[in-house]
């Protein structure tokens, strides 16, 4: 499959003329790494790269070498990266110099900070339907919310077709897989979340099987307001429900 459109295509181009660094933001597998290489003419994969640590050590601007725009994917592998791409731009004083992808860390707020005037940064998502192939894009939400008058040609719903789009998401790496692949590999993300990523993201060792009783309330009040208190109760109904599911097991057997 080659590179779909993404509707944040047309603004990171327009952040690229605007700014000597764009970083892109969004949750793993998102397609920020694709996007970036689209607009990006040379590259460094800072977590693949074997000599990153030397060239740290001994000369950091190597790594900012290349054709512009230089894509730094992974560029929290080494922090201090942050700053020596914001006294480049400051140096060549030229817009769309970098654009930088990678997974959130607890000091961004501060490394945010210290690059206004030098970054522009811009949140992805995963696919939209549309995006995905999923919808014909005939209805337009920002038309709607601009009061204009929408038209659509009337498709029979498939429920099944939508099961499946609600399983498989908007995660461009799924796309093409079949549904029992892309199901299990939505679980083996939610997995590697509630066993790795949130505790790094936290810096703080979580409970995997909390976290997954957190995911699940979410999950069940999604689209709603709800307070903190009821998502603390569901979860706790939750593990009383395991509880007595594992009393009954043992009762039986």
């Amino acid at each position: 499959m080659g590179y779909r459109y993404r509707y944040v295509d047309d603004d990171l181009e327009g952040r690229l003329k605007r700014a000597g660094a764009v970083l892109i933001r969004g949750p793993k597998g998102c397609g920020k790494t694709e996007t970036a290489r689209h607009f990006a003419k040379s590259e460094t994969v800072i977590d693949v790269s074997p000599n990153t640590k030397n060239i740290m050590t001994l000369d950091p601007k190597l790594l900012l070498a290349g054709d512009t725009p230089h894509l730094l994917d992974e560029w929290q592998e080494q922090p201090d990266l942050w700053n020596y791409v914001r006294h480049e731009v400051d140096n060549r004083k030229l817009k769309g110099q970098f654009i930088l992808t990678g997974s959130a860390t607890p000091d961004d707020e501060a490394k945010l900070h210290s690059g206004v005037g030098r970054f522009s940064v811009m949140q992805m998502r995963p696919m939209s339907l549309f995006e995905s192939g999923k919808s014909s894009g005939e209805v337009s939400l920002k038309a709607l919310l601009n009061g204009e008058k929408i038209g659509s040609t009337f498709h029979e719903a498939n429920i099944t077709q939508i099961v499946d789009n609600l399983i498989r998401g908007g995660w461009p790496g799924i796309q093409e897989l079949d549904i029992e692949d892309a199901r299990l590999s939505v679980l083996d993300m939610l997995e590697l979340i509630t066993e790795v990523d949130i505790s790094r993201v936290s810096s703080m060792k979580r409970d995997p099987i909390k976290v997954r009783r957190l995911m699940s309330s979410i999950a069940r009040n999604i689209a709603n307001e709800v307070k903190i208190e009821t998502i603390a109760t569901d979860a706790v109904i939750d593990a009383l429900r395991v509880k007595k599911l594992k009393t009954l097991f043992l009762n039986i057997f």
